[in-house]
C-alpha cells in the first residue's frame, strides 16, 4: 500500500462540499467513483449519501466532512488533490490527478 493519501482537499473544496452537505440535510458525506464515460474512458462522479456506502475508503477531511472512495476508483486517483474553482459565477470541482495519462478537450473524462 503506499504512504500517498488517497485525496487531499484544498480549503476551497472543504467549504464547498460542508456547504452543500448543509442544503442536504440527510447527507453523511460525500461519495466519490468513477464511472466510464467520455471520450477518454473515465469520469469523476460526486453524489451526496445519506448511509456509508459498502465497498468504499472513508476519508475523514475534518469533524465535518467525511468523503466516501469507491475502492475501486483508488488505484486511478491515488494522491488527486480535490479543488472548488470558481469562474465568474460558475464554480466547479477539480481534480488535480497524478495519474492522469489524457484528458478529453471538454475536460469531463480521463484516461490512466
Amino acid at each position: 500500500m503506499s504512504d500517498k493519501p488517497i485525496l487531499t482537499f484544498t480549503d476551497k473544496a472543504i467549504a464547498y462540499f460542508i456547504s452543500m452537505l448543509k442544503q442536504h440535510n440527510d447527507a453523511k458525506g460525500v461519495r466519490i467513483h468513477l464511472k466510464t464515460a467520455g471520450c477518454t474512458g473515465l469520469k469523476y462522479v460526486l453524489d451526496y449519501v445519506e448511509s456509508v456506502p459498502d465497498h468504499h475508503e472513508t476519508l475523514i477531511v475534518n469533524d465535518n466532512l467525511r468523503v466516501y472512495v469507491d475502492k475501486k476508483a483508488v488505484p486511478y486517483i491515488l494522491g488527486s488533490e480535490v479543488d472548488y474553482v470558481k469562474q465568474g459565477l460558475n464554480g466547479r470541482i477539480t481534480f488535480s490527478n497524478p495519474n492522469e495519462k489524457d484528458s478529453c478537450g471538454c475536460g469531463e473524462s480521463f484516461n490512466v
